[in-house]
């Protein structure tokens, strides 16, 4: 399901998430996104369900992500870095806050007390966002094509 969410997302979406114009995650990015260390990082998903009759009058039910926010704990055990995906037919309808929030709450409840990220300059609605959210947004030293972001837990 995750790679579905990636092959689905335009090119845009998949430059400004993954800053690669690949169409999907290769093998080694799949298993590192799929398989959760959760001492140090966590996932959270947002799904959808759809029902379609088939021919034969059958009900088929699909499960689809359509979201995913996630944080890793950085080496000082304290802060973490998060990132964030939504599906492009799901943008603009408040999935992104949603998945934001909650991901900043398992965060504190893990008892981290900073969140930060790299925003590309150009991704305008996700700056959008973590400035809604309270984010502190500034240049990236290392790279002028990026803004750091970041939140107190």
């Amino acid at each position: 399901m995750l790679q579905d969410l990636v092959t689905r997302l335009s090119p845009q979406s998949r430059y400004f998430r993954f800053v690669s114009s690949f169409h999907q995650l290769p093998p080694s990015m799949l298993a590192r996104f799929a398989l959760i260390d959760y001492d140090r990082e966590m996932a959270l998903v947002a799904l959808t369900k759809t029902r379609a009759a088939q021919d034969d009058g059958a009900i088929v039910e699909t499960e689809r992500i359509v979201g995913v926010s996630r944080y890793v704990t950085n080496p000082d055990r304290a802060s973490c870095e998060f990132s964030l995906l939504v599906a492009d037919d799901f943008a603009g309808r408040g999935l992104g806050s949603r998945l934001m929030e909650a991901i900043m709450q398992v965060a504190r409840d893990k008892g981290l007390t900073e969140m930060q990220g790299l925003v590309l300059r150009e991704n305008a609605a996700m700056l959008e966002l973590v400035r809604r959210l309270g984010f502190t947004v500034q240049a990236f030293p290392d790279d002028p094509d990026f803004r750091l972001v970041t939140h107190a837990l």
